[in-house]
């Protein structure tokens, strides 16, 4: 989850393919893009499902019935955008959930362009959010 433009999609196609290589002109993602990763780890299966969420469903309230049933949350930031960061509190709202074993991961992407965000501040708000 995260403002358009943050690198959410790419994100979810490096973690998909071996040799992706970023799109310097991507597309924007139109509602959600779905995908699934097979993976064996120490002999047991896994199959994750990864929804790629446009960047303005904090403005669908469809979306939030979608949220409740997730078992974590990857909450994506460009580093070289700062409202971008500030905004993860608001997509924060959105996915919190009551379920205690819900996970989150915070991602700062476009680490080649100057940093408007310290790493300092990332450990921060990833500690404030458990």
């Amino acid at each position: 989850m995260g403002d358009s433009g943050v690198g959410k999609t790419d994100f979810c196609l490096s973690a998909i393919k071996k040799n992706h290589k970023v799109n310097p002109k991507p597309k924007p993602t139109i509602g959600i893009e779905l995908y699934t990763i097979n993976r064996t780890i120490n002999n047991q299966f896994i199959k994750v499902g990864i929804w790629d969420y446009n960047g303005q469903v904090k403005y669908q309230g469809d979306e939030e019935e979608n949220l409740k049933y997730m078992d974590a949350f990857v909450l994506v930031f460009d580093l070289s955008n700062r409202s971008t960061f500030e905004s993860l509190t608001e997509w924060l709202k959105l996915a919190k959930s009551d379920e205690q074993n819900v996970m989150y991961m915070v991602v700062g992407t476009k680490s080649d362009l100057k940093r408007q965000v310290t790493s300092e501040e990332i450990a921060e708000f990833a500690k404030a959010i458990g």
